[in-house]
């Protein structure tokens, strides 16, 4: 069954390091894609703060939403993973 989800920021290279991350307007959701074929990259989430919360590998060419706080920030090892505010997703 098919994902339907809208996109309500433009899609960006995600930031590489905490100090840069973004909460991409205070959104709840963001889609997070890895556009390297065969690279694994890290996405990494992190505080107000200047806290890492968690990590995960996204292998190449997948696509994830995740779901973070408002004021959480999302960051990533290499700016091949692109990141969009999207609503949630609903099946």
């Amino acid at each position: 069954m098919a994902t339907t989800l809208s996109v309500l920021t433009a899609e960006i290279a995600a930031p590489t390091t905490l100090a840069t991350g973004t909460t991409l307007q205070s959104s709840n959701y963001v889609r997070v894609v890895n556009t390297a074929s065969a690279a694994v990259h890290t996405v990494n989430v992190g505080s107000a703060d200047s806290a890492d919360v968690g990590s995960y590998s996204l292998a190449g060419y997948t696509d994830v939403i995740l779901k973070k706080g408002r004021d959480e920030v999302v960051y990533a090892s290499n700016a091949a993973i692109k990141i969009t505010s999207v609503t949630p997703p609903r099946s």
